[in-house]
């Protein structure tokens, strides 16, 4: 049997585990559709290596022996705050990122939780100042 996991968390470890007990991808709730209709289809057909771009991420930073988290952040959140920072609105981080609009809320609702800011702005400035945007 081929499993393909579909869950809400990027945890690495979490999908270290999942990936090690077999699964053919892993990918996030926050998918649209189209791409978990892809993968599973995929998956029916015997392929593997169906990830969410943030989980392959992190699972080629593993890879490299890297951390999987940067200031703080996961890859996907870093990704989101990285085009906040650019000026886009969460439908273009959405499109940009192949994610929904409500995975971009989702995600920066979590950068603010852990960097504990209350806005757009300050979590812009704030990946400025760790060195996550280029300016």
């Amino acid at each position: 049997m081929r499993v393909l996991a579909l869950s809400a968390f990027d945890d690495a470890d979490y999908v270290a585990g999942l990936l090690e007990s077999g699964a053919a991808g892993y990918l996030l709730k926050e998918e649209t559709a189209h791409t978990v209709i892809d993968a599973l289809r995929g998956v029916a057909c015997g392929k593997a290596g169906y990830f969410s771009p943030s989980v392959a991420a992190q699972v080629a930073a593993q890879a490299r022996g890297e951390t999987q988290v940067l200031n703080g952040l996961t890859a996907g959140e870093v990704a989101v705050v990285q085009l906040v920072a650019d000026g886009q609105s969460n439908r273009a981080i959405g499109a940009a990122l192949g994610i929904s609009e409500k995975a971009v809320e989702k995600r920066l609702q979590r950068v603010f939780e852990k960097w504990e800011v209350k806005s757009r702005t300050e979590a812009a400035v704030r990946a400025v100042r760790e060195g996550l945007i280029l300016r």
